[in-house]
């Protein structure tokens, strides 16, 4: 399907490091999902998770689930 991914990479960041948001559609349940990756460094997982976790819980609460 088209559109259902994007990849973003921070130029001052390492060359592959980035991040991706995918729409999955499960064929069961027709649920929709935001599925959010972040290729880290392992030192910077702490913070990315703790960033993406902020960014989600806004995201829920601007779209009312």
């Amino acid at each position: 399907k088209e559109n259902k991914l994007v990849k973003f990479h921070l130029l001052d960041d390492e060359p592959y490091t980035y991040f991706e948001f995918e729409i999955v559609k499960d064929e069961l349940t027709n649920d929709v999902a935001l599925m959010v990756t972040d290729f880290a460094l392992p030192e910077n997982l702490k913070e990315r998770q703790a960033i993406w976790d902020i960014q989600i819980d806004t995201l829920l609460n601007v779209i009312g689930a």
